[in-house]
């Protein structure tokens, strides 16, 4: 009969099963959070999502594109609204007698909606978009996609909105691809409107070959920072980053990329003047081992233009970078698809600050899938928006539906707010300021977030806050303290909360 252990050898025990455990969890990685809803919209023929935003109201609303009746040159822009848990709340078409598609949204201070995409043509506007002749389609929409106004630009050949953002002061910018102007085959085409669509300026930038700009965001001193492609009239794509003042014109450009293809289609700015994007890359990564195909790159650059670090995603399947969000632990979403050639199917991927995984998944969907928008939502979850194709087959359609699907909050997800945005609408604002003086001298309850309020990070909400938001509003003062110009968790100890 074997005996006891003695007192050693249950020590040692201990201790080899505590550094066992220890091992499994320094090895265990964050779970991707689960699946709440997802649902798909559509009509007897072909509808997708480009673009999906939180509404003020916690619902979601989705642009694309639907097809009018089974009429291959007959195609609407498509707004879908939901409310928070995917029911549908409205649906919205618009457009003329030939092809209208949204190809991006964004909304804007009022609750409201700014498209952009293209009208006109005789094919639908992909990759390219230089295929047929467009013009820059842009729309305004209340938040019942009623609609404020419409207006489109461009010239005798192909004009495209790829990218809209509203600006600070109101107005609106618009990135996108014109070959009715510039030089080349086809060129950068950005524009600049007012809050009623009368434009104020256009510019174009590129070379003699293939130039075209996916994506926009505003710099902290009114600018704007352009991402995209560039490439010679016969050869590979390159990243093309490009930098221009308030008036548009040209600051500096950079390209990024390896012998192969190389595409940008997402850019976002960080609390500090620099800039992380995401796209496509069919080069090799630090190790010299080419990718398989094509795999989601992520970089991130200065004010000035310069490399901080670049990363790129290995997998066995073809992988495409298409939106990308910073979230509320300063880390990023990207929302992507990815396929064997086949099967695709959205792919979700979280990275930290410096762009390590965090956590991926791949959404299985009711089939065939993939997105291209996404967003963290203000309980700390995702929204991603694509296509789905069903089973059930569509005489003269493709059986696409508009895709829309949430995830949760990461498990273990810490209380997140954005300081100055007192009424918590993802917005700092004149309204703001006013919700702190009324608080404080109408004995209201406007704040919803005496975080948010803390302008300052002093740990009190007085009448200093509201100041040095209208400072920083009105007279370009300090911005407020972190977490700042994105959602984030409270790096100092109070005794506020949310």
């Amino acid at each position: 009969m074997l005996g006891r252990p003695g007192f050693s050898t249950a020590l040692a025990l201990s201790a080899l099963s505590l550094s066992f455990l220890c091992a499994r969890q320094a090895r265990a990685q964050p779970r991707a959070p689960d699946v709440e809803w997802e649902r798909t919209f559509g009509g007897p023929c072909t509808e997708w999502a480009t673009a999906v935003r939180e509404a003020d109201d916690g619902g979601f609303v989705a642009a694309g594109m639907t097809f009018v009746a089974d009429d291959p040159l007959a195609v609407d822009l498509y707004l879908v609204k939901t409310d928070a848990n995917g029911s549908l709340l409205w649906e919205r078409t618009f457009g003329g007698p030939w092809i209208d598609q949204a190809l991006d949204m964004e909304r804007t201070s009022d609750g409201g909606f700014i498209v952009t995409g293209v009208t006109g043509g005789g094919q639908l506007c992909g990759a390219d978009c230089v295929d047929s002749v467009w013009d820059v389609y842009l729309l305004r929409v209340d938040s019942e996609g009623r609609e404020i106004w419409q207006r489109t630009f461009g010239g005798e050949g192909a004009d495209a909105g790829r990218a809209v953002r509203e600006t600070r002061d109101g107005g609106y910018i618009v990135a996108g691809l014109t070959n009715s102007f510039g030089g080349g085959f086809a060129d950068v085409y950005l524009l600049r409107v007012d809050a009623e669509g009368a434009l104020e300026w256009e510019r174009t930038f590129g070379g003699d070959g293939h130039d075209r700009a996916f994506a926009v965001t505003e710099t902290g001193d009114g600018g704007y920072i352009v991402a995209g492609r560039t490439a010679p009239r016969v050869g590979p794509d390159d990243v093309l980053v490009l930098r221009t003042d308030r008036s548009g014109n040209f600051v500096w450009q950079r390209t990024f990329g390896g012998p192969r293809y190389d595409l940008a289609y997402a850019v976002a700015r960080t609390g500090r003047d620099e800039y992380v994007i995401t796209g496509m890359s069919d080069r090799f990564d630090e190790s010299g081992v080419l990718g398989v195909d094509q795999n989601v790159f992520l970089l991130k650059i200065n004010g000035s233009g310069d490399l901080l670090w670049e990363r790129t995603y290995l997998r066995p399947l073809l992988q495409t970078g298409h939106s990308l969000t910073e979230t509320a632990d300063g880390g990023w979403m990207i929302a992507a698809s990815s396929s064997d050639g086949f099967m695709p199917r959205t792919y979700i991927l979280k990275t930290d600050a410096e762009g390590g995984v965090i956590w991926e998944t791949t959404l299985p969907g009711p089939g065939p899938n993939w997105s291209r928008s996404g967003g963290q939502t203000r309980d700390g979850g995702y929204i991603f928006a694509g296509r789905a194709e069903l089973p059930e087959p569509r005489p003269r359609c493709t059986p696409f539906d508009l895709y829309l699907v949430k995830l949760g909050p990461e498990p273990g997800a810490s209380t997140t707010f954005l300081r100055g945005d007192t009424d918590r609408d993802d917005r700092v604002e004149l309204s703001d300021a006013v919700s702190i003086l009324a608080s404080l001298f109408l004995g209201t309850d406007a704040i919803s977030c005496d975080d948010a309020a803390d302008a300052d990070d002093d740990g009190v909400v007085e009448i200093n806050d509201a100041i040095y938001l209208l400072t920083y509003l009105f007279r370009g003062g300090r911005a407020p303290a972190p977490p700042f110009p994105g959602p984030g968790v409270d790096p100092t100890a109070d005794r506020l909360g949310c």
